[in-house]
């Protein structure tokens, strides 16, 4: 058995409460088929203004822990659950909160690729999960005229051997990733730099687009550079369409041919590009 003190106890009705904001399920089902424990021992757990201390059996109080994604340490348990933050590749995110921070990630747009699009990009410690989170954010007019404004989250997974960051965004049956390189600092491995980043990932984005008038998988190289601090606040207002006319266009489509060429890989292109020509008939 594990006996949760009266403070513990209260943290983990709270970080319970908080997880089961995320889900429409009704209570029953919630702790059924999301928790897999039984519903009078959930109770338990969140019952507001209960003061003893409540005491679990290990097993049940991993199988909550696991299932809500609760890192032990947040509610002051001394247990070991791998599987909770090896999901996210096992990083320490105290190792990288350097990367903390606010971007702009900038893309070509999907129908024409004659314009850039400029998106925001928030990453932050998320103390509970162990591992670092993102929010983006997007507000901009498309090719075809149309005005997109949407919110995409999810947390940061990183595989430190193969030095890949992918950000993974799932909502409504739809998933959204970006895959970078190890993100690389103003004078390494850069090509051209703009004055603002000192922190740059460049890698590719896989979702999903319009661009022959049905919702097809669309791939797109892109680019992330760090912003100043003092601009974070007001980064979201600058997310636009950047048009070729744009002073800052040449500098942006400087640093994506750059993505596009070294920091991701397209096998149809590949092929093309090393296939031995035949002779002409």
């Amino acid at each position: 058995m594990i006996v949760l003190a009266s403070h513990q106890r209260e943290l983990l009705r709270l970080a319970l409460l908080r997880h089961r904001q995320g889900y429409t399920h009704s209570e029953a089902e919630y702790v059924k088929n999301v928790l897999c424990v039984a519903l009078n021992t959930y109770k338990k757990c969140v019952t507001e203004g209960e003061t003893d201390a409540l005491p679990l059996k290990r097993r049940t109080l991993a199988a909550i822990l696991k299932a809500a994604r609760i890192e032990p340490a947040a509610i002051g348990v001394d247990m070991v659950l791998p599987s909770a933050v090896e999901q996210y590749g096992g990083y320490e995110p105290a190792n990288f909160s350097y990367l903390v921070g606010t971007y702009f990630l900038h893309r070509r747009s999907f129908q024409t690729a004659q314009n850039i699009v400029r998106g925001v990009v928030e990453i932050s410690i998320d103390e509970q999960k162990r591992c670092l989170r993102f929010d983006e954010y997007n507000n901009y007019i498309s090719d075809g005229g149309m005005h997109d404004d949407n919110h995409y989250t999810g947390e940061v997974y990183m595989n430190e051997e193969r030095s890949l960051y992918s950000m993974l965004s799932i909502a409504n049956g739809q998933m959204r990733l970006t895959m970078t390189q190890a993100p690389v600092r103003n004078g390494h491995g850069a090509a051209g730099t703009l004055p603002r980043g000192t922190i740059k990932w460049r890698g590719a984005l896989l979702t999903h687009g319009r661009g022959k008038g049905v919702w097809q998988p669309t791939f797109s190289a892109l680019s992330m550079e760090s912003l100043p601090e003092r601009q974070w606040k007001k980064a979201r207002e600058e997310c636009r369409t950047i048009k070729p006319d744009d002073l800052d266009f040449e500098a942006l489509n400087r640093e994506i041919i750059y993505a596009e060429e070294y920091a991701a890989v397209v096998t149809p292109l590949m092929f093309s590009k090393f296939q031995t020509p035949k002779a002409p008939r």
